[in-house]
């Protein structure tokens, strides 16, 4: 697909393909104990991050698109962990001082979006794929969000709810907006303008996306998974 028109749209494959692997890694996890699992998925990050950049760069487009979706069902690995084992993690953090989480949740927040610029940018970013840095600390602000009361009531108050509600079509559309806009009125207004009214138009777009489209195919999707 041309991604100049769509950039996200590249994913969907991946998407499809990991959501037909996903019940037989949730077998495959469930079958081996924790402490060999743990070893496990420690032995193919290490292997996907100095392996991936390498693929990426040096082999054939089928090849590097199967790469990448192993690449990214590590990260759905990540979170089948964290559902097969939620009382040890639960245990875990409750077992911690509120000083204590909220300085891991900034330390989460910052491997998810400062920490891959800085290895990026580091002789390591050059020979590895640090994107499984953002993995490590998305997963573990959603073990807080689960087991953490005062994140978790920060994180079910309407608008958040409303906003991880439309948050896949806001991704699949906000791109689309913000180039549709960019050739409309670039030539008339200021890109910051146009960006913030991107902002405001994506936000519209998703939620009818989500009513009219993604919330009727899920709908269709359980009754179809209903027929004997």
């Amino acid at each position: 697909y041309d991604q100049r028109f769509n950039t996200v749209y590249w994913s969907l494959i991946i998407e499809l393909r990991i959501s037909l692997l996903l019940p037989f890694l949730i077998l495959a996890i469930r079958r081996i104990g924790l402490r060999l699992a743990l070893w496990l998925v420690a032995a193919m990050t290490l292997v996907d991050a100095c392996a991936s950049r390498v693929i990426d760069l040096d082999c054939s487009v089928v090849i590097a698109d199967w790469a990448r979706t192993a690449h990214y069902a590590l990260f759905f690995i990540y979170g089948i962990m964290v559902m097969l084992h939620g009382e040890k993690v639960e245990q875990l953090i409750l077992g911690l001082g509120k000083t204590s989480r909220l300085g891991i949740f900034l330390l989460s927040v910052f491997t998810c979006y400062y920490l891959p610029v800085f290895l990026n940018k580091s002789p390591l970013g050059t020979h590895c794929n640090c994107e499984f840095v953002i993995a490590i600390g998305a997963t573990t602000i959603v073990c807080l969000a689960i087991h953490d009361e005062t994140l978790a009531e920060i994180l079910t108050r309407r608008p958040l709810i409303w906003l991880g509600r439309i948050s896949y079509s806001l991704y699949l559309i906000h791109m689309i907006v913000m180039l549709s806009l960019a050739a409309l009125l670039g030539s008339r207004i200021s890109y910051i303008y146009i960006f913030l009214l991107a902002v405001g138009v994506s936000l519209i777009s998703a939620e009818a996306m989500a009513r009219y489209v993604e919330r009727p195919s899920q709908l269709l999707g359980r009754r179809i998974d209903a027929v004997p």
